[in-house]
């Protein structure tokens, strides 16, 4: 088992540092400075978490 899903199907760590992955780089291209792509991508991967587990971080 990769790190994808946990022991109970749920997302793995390795799912959410791909998505801040995927967002930094989605932020970058837009031309955001490097400290500003990786707060917005952090806060997004956050308000995901939030959402997928249902909990306020």
């Amino acid at each position: 088992m990769d790190n994808q899903m946990d022991a109970q199907g749920r997302r793995g760590p390795g799912y959410w540092t791909q998505l801040f992955n995927a967002y930094l780089d989605v932020y970058l291209k837009y031309g955001y400075s490097a400290n500003d792509a990786i707060e917005r991508a952090h806060q997004s991967v956050y308000r995901e978490i939030e959402i997928y587990y249902g909990v306020d971080l």
